[in-house]
Formats: structure tokens, C-alpha cells, sequence
């Protein structure tokens, strides 16, 4: 009888750690949100993994209501892991995406902004407040 119990406990708990193992989330252990603007564009970057591989995401919008009036816009998101560039037209709403797969710790992102002959240079400082999900993209 006891050996039974004891084998019954046994499978119990595989089955119970096997549950617990499919249930938990994967949570990026590495997670940084920076945001900045300049006179008429404004930006957020993620950074979302482990502190050795992680991915970059970064978000430029147009703060003016003439979006149509933009042409294609050439941004590079630069930081001592690497550079984002892109090159795009504005999307409905005035943005542009980019990625990048980065290392290293991170304290600020300078961007570049081209547009229409005209450039805006700003920084990106580290927020504690959720710019992008770290969940999307």
C-alpha cells in the first residue's frame, strides 16, 4: 500500500512540475525604454532580452499634423551597440519602425533625423515608463 502511495506522490509531482514548466511566461530579463523629441519629431526605443543578445525597437513619429507633405524619411537611432537605420515614407499615423539586433548595456540613443532637406539631431534618455510593449513585435 505505501510503495503505491508513494509511486501515485511520485507521478503527482512530474505532472505538477511539467504544468508549472508550460505555464510560465518568457519574460525578456533585460528590458529598457528610452524617449526624447526634438522641434518637430518625437521617438521611443525598446530594448527587450538578455544583457549578452536583445532585440531593438525603435519608433520615430512626426509631432506636425502635415504628414502628407513629408517625403521619405532617413533616421539612424545610434548607441555603443550599434546603429538603427531607416530609410521610409510616414505610415498613416506619421511613423516609422525599425530594428535591430544589439549587446551590451545601453545609457542613451543620439538620433538623426533627415526629412524635406532639413535635419534634426536629439537624444533618447532611459525612462522607467513603458514606451512600446515589451511583449509586441
Amino acid at each position: 500500500m505505501k510503495n503505491q502511495f508513494k509511486i501515485k506522490l511520485f507521478f503527482i509531482l512530474i505532472i505538477l512540475l511539467l504544468i508549472n514548466g508550460c505555464t510560465t511566461t518568457n519574460k525578456p530579463s533585460y528590458v529598457k525604454y528610452f524617449k526624447g523629441e526634438s522641434e518637430h519629431w518625437s521617438a521611443v526605443y525598446l530594448i527587450k532580452g538578455a544583457l549578452n543578445e536583445y532585440d531593438e525597437i525603435a519608433k520615430l513619429t512626426y509631432r506636425e499634423t502635415d504628414i502628407e507633405a513629408i517625403g521619405k524619411v532617413k533616421a539612424l537611432f545610434g548607441s555603443k551597440s550599434g546603429v538603427i537605420k531607416v530609410e521610409k515614407f510616414l505610415d498613416k499615423n506619421g511613423s516609422v519602425l525599425g530594428n535591430r539586433i544589439g549587446s551590451g548595456d545601453v545609457n542613451h540613443i543620439d538620433v538623426t533625423v533627415q526629412w524635406n532637406n532639413l535635419v534634426e539631431n536629439f537624444t533618447l534618455q532611459e525612462t522607467k515608463t513603458p514606451v512600446i510593449s515589451p511583449y509586441e513585435n
